[in-house]
């Protein structure tokens, strides 16, 4: 995963928490109180209102757990992601450039462009890459 992937998960998981925070909205509507209606003569009872607030219960508790599951997966991420920066600053400029142009997804250079880009040989912008990578084969 690179910090791109996990930039994007993270917008991912801010609007799962988002929809998920709107069902609890939804789910504290039902409980409130709400305007009388003329067509309606039902007398409400202590055990409906119970009931109302057990459900309302159940089902936060249930949202609030997913909600916590996903804080931490994003907390997790995002110490990623800084972590990965900290490490991209760690190289001088013309590596940061050279990882930077490897990773962009929307323009997809190849070597031969990165190596102009840069000023240094295809071989070399290789090795600054898989040595920042960790990998083998790049």
């Amino acid at each position: 995963m690179d910090i791109f992937e996990a930039n994007n998960r993270i917008v991912e998981i801010e609007k799962e928490i988002n929809i998920l925070l709107d069902k609890k909205e939804v789910e504290l509507s039902k409980v409130l109180p709400q305007a009388q209606q003329m067509k309606k003569d039902i007398v409400t009872t202590s055990r409906t209102e119970n009931n109302k607030f057990l459900h309302y219960v159940y089902s936060v508790e249930e949202y609030d757990q997913k909600i916590d599951i996903l804080e931490k997966i994003k907390m997790a991420l995002i110490d990623y992601v800084n972590k990965e920066l900290v490490r991209l600053k760690k190289y001088n400029q013309k590596e940061q450039l050279i990882v930077y142009y490897r990773e962009n997804k929307s323009k997809k250079y190849k070597w031969e462009s990165i190596s102009r880009l840069v000023g240094l040989s295809q071989t070399h912008c290789r090795r600054i890459y898989r040595e920042y990578k960790n990998k083998r084969n790049v």
